[in-house]
């Protein structure tokens, strides 16, 4: 059985979208929409019409929820979703692990994790990778799916520890 072309898709079928993309005095229906939501107007009555198209058109969205969503969009090379894993990187992985690893890179699904020195380095590649990567590809929702642990460098250990200094064990 064919689906009705005349019957609305999905329950958001009233948001206008032909000019989403515009700002300001801009952004506003199309004819097609306006067409449409006129239609609606005298179908529904006068008084009625706009609590009932309110209604029609779902709930209002907060603007952190479009932020995110445009940032996501944006975000073809993991450099916010590496900014969210440091900043949130101990309570990640715990204060011990944080303490002597940083989140370096995200590259296609992989975070390069540099460790302080190599000897710790084996020790998390031993025994907790596998629990790393579970927390971190939960906590991000997939978007981490591998790790890889490496030495760290200048340019890590200074973002991760300031200055270039290691923290004294």
């Amino acid at each position: 059985m064919k689906p009705n072309p005349r019957q609305p898709q999905s329950a958001d079928w009233l948001k206008r979208r032909d000019h989403a993309q515009r700002t300001h005095e801009q952004r506003r229906a199309s004819y097609r929409e306006f067409q449409r939501e006129r239609l609606l107007r005298d179908w529904l009555g006068g008084m009625l019409a706009p609590d009932q198209m309110a209604e029609l058109r779902g709930p209002a969205r907060p603007t952190s929820d479009l932020v995110d969503e445009v940032l996501d969009k944006l975000d073809r090379d993991g450099a916010f979703a590496l900014h969210r894993l440091a900043q949130r990187w101990a309570e990640l992985v715990g204060e011990d692990i944080a303490r002597i690893s940083s989140p370096v890179r995200l590259e296609n699904g992989v975070l390069w994790i540099g460790v302080t020195n190599t000897t710790w380095r084996y020790v998390l590649e031993q025994q907790f990778r596998g629990r790393l990567r579970g927390q971190l590809k939960e906590a991000t929702n997939g978007d981490v799916r591998d790790i890889r642990l490496v030495p760290a460098g200048g340019s890590a250990s200074t973002r991760r520890f300031g200055n270039g200094n290691r923290p004294a064990f």
